[in-house]
């Protein structure tokens, strides 16, 4: 990452030659050097924002967990050092069938708050909803981090999920149905769904260029390729599902998200 080889920093910073001293001098330099480590660290930090991405020139701040672990953001991803999750590929569909809660959604965009989650209602029984905010903007239900990872085995396949929007949509606006987005934050978009109804509705697209996926979230966008797909696919780290269809003020409720991926 970033030009830095994690084998060197194991190596330069596990790798030092054994002390013939006591284990008893062992433990308290052990000691001093963990206390030094803690208030060059605490120093380093206050002079700069910890974004979880490895600082080369600050070395003392990086191990391995801080760029290999599901939580950080890798830029420019050097395959040495991706999370777990994007250098094994997943194998089995990915489903959010909200029966005991939210599973972990947020959103994005104009809602008054994340999702809230109903017991009842959904299609069936659990699913969650949100409110339209009407700022003017689309607002989106953003997937929790088991939709992330390397679907390399999603090409060809397809994310689909059941909608319902209230009141039925009378004003509408162009948005970008679904957006993906990787690790690297490069994003294509879909814009060809049908209109969301005031009755759950299955929604469905398939991942490939088989259908216009475009660069970015314009409608104006250029055509995705095949290869540009599947590079989204590979480190998938945003799966965005458009909440709203109504140009003012509305509720949108959403279950049964699906993504499907299989290893062949």
């Amino acid at each position: 990452f970033f030009g830095f080889h994690k084998s060197n920093y194991f190596t330069r910073r596990h790798l030092k030659p054994k002390s013939s001293k006591s284990k008893k001098r062992k433990r308290s330099s052990k000691s001093s050097k963990k206390s030094s480590k803690k208030s060059s660290k605490k120093s380093s930090k206050s002079s700069s924002i910890d974004d979880g991405i490895c600082n080369p020139n600050n070395l003392e701040d990086c191990s391995e967990d801080d760029c290999c672990n599901e939580n950080c953001s890798v830029l420019n991803p050097d395959p040495d050092c991706l999370p777990p999750s994007f250098t094994t590929p997943k194998c089995k569909d990915v489903i959010s069938k909200f029966e005991n809660g939210d599973e972990g959604w947020i959103t994005e965009g104009d809602a008054v708050a994340d999702p809230q989650y109903k017991k009842l209602g959904g299609n069936p029984n659990g699913h969650i909803f949100v409110e339209d905010q009407v700022t003017g903007i689309a607002w989106y239900f953003v997937a929790p981090v088991k939709f992330h990872g390397n679907f390399q085995g999603a090409y060809g396949q397809k994310l689909q999920w059941d909608l319902r929007v209230e009141p039925s949509p009378t004003n509408l606006f162009e948005a970008a149905g679904v957006i993906l987005g990787d690790s690297g934050g490069n994003e294509i978009s879909y814009h060809d769904l049908p209109d969301g109804t005031n009755e759950w509705k299955t929604y469905s697209v398939v991942l490939d260029e088989s259908v216009q996926w475009r660069k970015g979230k314009s409608i104006t966008g250029d055509l995705a390729s095949e290869a540009e797909i599947k590079a989204i696919l590979n480190t998938l780290s945003k799966v965005q599902i458009r909440g709203e269809f109504e140009g003012g003020e509305d509720i949108g409720y959403l279950d049964n998200v699906l993504l499907e991926t299989s290893c062949r």
